[in-house]
């Protein structure tokens, strides 16, 4: 008779430690979880950190339906030229009497409109870029660096009667807003 008792407390030891190593292991494994997932937003907001846009100067020719507008990268780090697909271009005009808004794709050849592509790229107020050059006519390489203004054309399909705004946002969603002097 008292064996099967020494048994019974064995058993339900062993079920106890059993349970309490699933518990603990549950908890390292969501523990191990949040701490990942708190390091990969940590990341990702610092590399959104990093970049960062202003437009200087927007002008527009009605008749054409064409903008042109200084955009300076102000961030700490480059955008390169195979990420210009990303970035995203929004105008918001007036055309035959009524209120519109138009997402235009990049399209540095300017193919078919509507479409935007880098027209010119400065620094430091000089035409020219030194360092990571954009190949403007061969877009494939070529960094957008910090402190390096580019000069993007905007073309509509058509004239418009009014421009309103235009929204830049980049690839990793930092967003810049211009109005036509």
């Amino acid at each position: 008779m008292g064996f099967s008792t020494t048994i019974a407390i064995m058993f339900g030891t062993i079920i106890l430690v059993s349970g309490l190593a699933t518990i603990i292991t549950i908890n390292l494994l969501t523990i191990t979880t949040q701490f990942e997932a708190f390091e990969e937003e940590y990341k990702l907001n610092e590399e959104k950190s990093g970049e960062d846009i202003r437009i200087d100067n927007v002008e527009g020719n009605l008749t054409l339906g064409l903008l042109l507008l200084n955009v300076t990268n102000i961030g700490e780090q480059g955008i390169q030229i195979r990420d210009f697909p990303y970035i995203d271009v929004i105008i918001f005009y007036k055309k035959d009497g009524a209120n519109q808004t138009a997402w235009v794709p990049y399209d540095p050849n300017g193919a078919s409109t509507p479409y935007w592509r880098v027209y010119k790229v400065f620094f430091k107020g000089r035409e020219g870029d030194l360092m990571n050059p954009l190949e403007l006519t061969n877009p494939t390489h070529g960094i957008w660096d910090p402190e390096e203004t580019i000069e993007l054309e905007i073309v509509l399909s058509g004239s418009v009667q009014e421009f309103y705004y235009v929204v830049i946002a980049t690839p990793r969603g930092r967003i810049a807003y211009g109005v036509p002097s």
